[in-house]
C-alpha cells in the first residue's frame, strides 16, 4: 500500500475529506459568529492593533487549501494547507471566546476555593509540588519545556500525518481539539477562577527561584480587566484565559491519541506528553483537578469527534456518488 499517494483511491474517500474539511469549517464559523454576536451585546471593547501572525497564515495557506480542495484535488496538499489555515482561525477565535466567556462569568464569585478544596480531597497538595520541584531543578524545567512543547508537537504532528497519509486521523484531531476549546472556554463563565498562582500568593524569588514556570500569574489582569467596568479584547498577542477545566492537559491526550497510529513516534510522544500533563499544574498554574477535568473533556471529544468521522463515512458510503474514480477523472487530477 502506498502511504504517500497524492489522491485518495476512491471518490468515496475524497468526499468524506472534503465533508470532514466542511464540518472543520462549520464549526470554526459557528464559533465566530457566536463570539461577535456576543461582542456586539457586549460592552466589551474592541482596541486597535497590528494584526496576528494567525491572519497572515490564514490568508497564506487558506485560499492554497480552497484550490487543492475544490479545483485540482490533491488530499496531501489539501490536507497539509487546509489544516494550518483551519488552526491559525480557530486559534485566534477560541482565544477571543475564551475573553468573552471570562466577561459574561465576571458575575460569578472566583471558584478557588472549591478547586483548593478538591484537590485537598484528592490528597494533593499544590505548593508542597512546586517546592519539591524547585529541589530537582533538572525536572522541573524539562517539566516546563515539554509544557511549551504545544506548537512544535502540532507543527510535527501535521507534517508527519500529511506525509503517512492519515487525513482523516488528522481532521479529527482538529474537531476533537475544537470542542476541547469549546467546552473549556464555556467553563470561564459558569466557574470562574484565577488560579493557583495567584491563590496562593507564590512569589518566584521565594517559593521557586530554581526553575522557571510559563504562566505564573499571567492570565490574571485580563481575567480582572474583563471583569471591571471597562473591559476590552486586542487580538494582537491574545491568548486563551482558560483555568478549569485545563486545555494543555485536553491538548495532551489529544496528542499521544493522535500520534498513536505512527509507530515509529509512538512511545515517544506518549512520553513527552505524559510529561507535558505533569509539569501542567505548575507552569500552566493550574489546580489538580483542573488536570482531571481537562482529561475528561479530551476523552468525550476524542469519542464525539470519532462518532462524526463514523457519521460522515456513512453519509458517504450511502451516496451515488461513492464509488472508484474513473482514470479519466484520475488523469484530469493530475
Amino acid at each position: 500500500m502506498n502511504l504517500l499517494r497524492s489522491y485518495p483511491e476512491t471518490s468515496r474517500d475524497r468526499r468524506a475529506y472534503i465533508l470532514s474539511s466542511q464540518l472543520l469549517w462549520a464549526v470554526t464559523a459557528a464559533l465566530l459568529l457566536t463570539v461577535a454576536v456576543l461582542i456586539a451585546l457586549s460592552p466589551i471593547e474592541l482596541r486597535d492593533s497590528p494584526l496576528p501572525l494567525n491572519v497572515m497564515t490564514l490568508v497564506v495557506f487558506g485560499p492554497v487549501a480552497l484550490i487543492y480542495t475544490y479545483l485540482r484535488f490533491d488530499v496531501r496538499i489539501a490536507s497539509l494547507c487546509d489544516s494550518v489555515a483551519l488552526l491559525s482561525a480557530f486559534a485566534l477565535i477560541g482565544a477571543a471566546y475564551t475573553y468573552v466567556m471570562t466577561y459574561l462569568g465576571a458575575g460569578v464569585a472566583f471558584w478557588d476555593p472549591r478547586f483548593q478544596a478538591a484537590d485537598a480531597a484528592l490528597g494533593l497538595n499544590w505548593r508542597s509540588y512546586l517546592a519539591w520541584l524547585n529541589m530537582h531543578a533538572l525536572l522541573g524545567s524539562a517539566l516546563n519545556s515539554a509544557y511549551r512543547s504545544i506548537l512544535t508537537q502540532t507543527a510535527v504532528l501535521i507534517v508527519v500525518l500529511v506525509a503517512l497519509g492519515q487525513h482523516r486521523r488528522l481532521q479529527s484531531f482538529i474537531l476533537a481539539a475544537q470542542l476541547c476549546i469549546i467546552v473549556c472556554g464555556a467553563a470561564a463563565a459558569i466557574m470562574p477562577a484565577l488560579g493557583p498562582y495567584t491563590a496562593f500568593g507564590i512569589v518566584p524569588a521565594v517559593d521557586h527561584p530554581i526553575i522557571p514556570l510559563t504562566v505564573m500569574n499571567g492570565p490574571v489582569a485580563q481575567i480582572l480587566q474583563l471583569r471591571g467596568a471597562a473591559p476590552f479584547l486586542q487580538f494582537d498577542g491574545i491568548e486563551g484565559i482558560i483555568v478549569f477545566p485545563s486545555f494543555h492537559m485536553a491538548l495532551s491526550i489529544l496528542f499521544a491519541w493522535a500520534f498513536w497510529r505512527v509507530l515509529l513516534v509512538r512511545w515517544v510522544t506518549l512520553a513527552l506528553n505524559i510529561v507535558m500533563a505533569a509539569g501542567t499544574p505548575l507552569s500552566g498554574a493550574h489546580y489538580f483537578v483542573d488536570i482531571v477535568g481537562g482529561a475528561f473533556v479530551a476523552l468525550v471529544a476524542i469519542g464525539a469527534a470519532s462518532a462524526l468521522e463514523r457519521m460522515i463515512d456513512r453519509i458517504v458510503a450511502g451516496s451515488p456518488h461513492s464509488q472508484r474514480i474513473s482514470p479519466a477523472v484520475q488523469m484530469v487530477q493530475r
